[in-house]
């Protein structure tokens, strides 16, 4: 396409799953490491904002929602093609647990790409619950991808 030509690949929208499905993917680990890194300093805070570190709920809508269900089941272990990302493990900031993760029209990126294992599950807060508003009439969040959480 030409100047000002949309790309066939973004008919959806450029921030579509489907416009740039490796770059998609990646921004999930982005956008997991950045909340960890925001957590982890308002943790570090706790005693002057009278926050309970052992307690950590995580609430977004929409590309919130979706960050925090990726910092719920996801640390920085687990990566999309780490050759690609460049992104290496950060031990510390996978001490971080999210207790609650709340939201509205989130989802989870396909379990073809990033999926949910034994080991992911075993990484998780002792008792950990996720809460999700999402509408069956959503044109940008798929509601499959919510269904993938109850099935999670």
């Amino acid at each position: 396409p030409g100047v000002g030509q949309q790309h066939p690949q973004c008919i959806n929208g450029a921030a579509s799953s489907k416009a740039h499905p490796e770059q998609y993917a990646q921004s999930h680990e982005v956008a997991n490491r950045a909340a960890r890194y925001a957590v982890q300093y308002a943790h570090s805070r706790a005693e002057e904002w009278g926050i309970d570190v052992e307690q950590t709920v995580c609430n977004g809508a929409s590309a919130g929602a979706i960050t925090c269900y990726e910092m719920f089941l996801f640390n920085t272990t687990v990566r999309f093609r780490p050759q690609n990302t460049g992104l290496e493990p950060v031990p510390d900031l996978d001490q971080i647990k999210i207790n609650v993760a709340a939201g509205r029209a989130g989802a989870l990126v396909s379990p073809e790409v990033r999926a949910v294992t034994e080991d992911t599950v075993a990484a998780m807060a002792p008792g950990a619950a996720v809460y999700d508003l999402h509408g069956d009439e959503d044109t940008v969040v798929n509601i499959s991808g919510a269904q993938f959480l109850v099935e999670t």
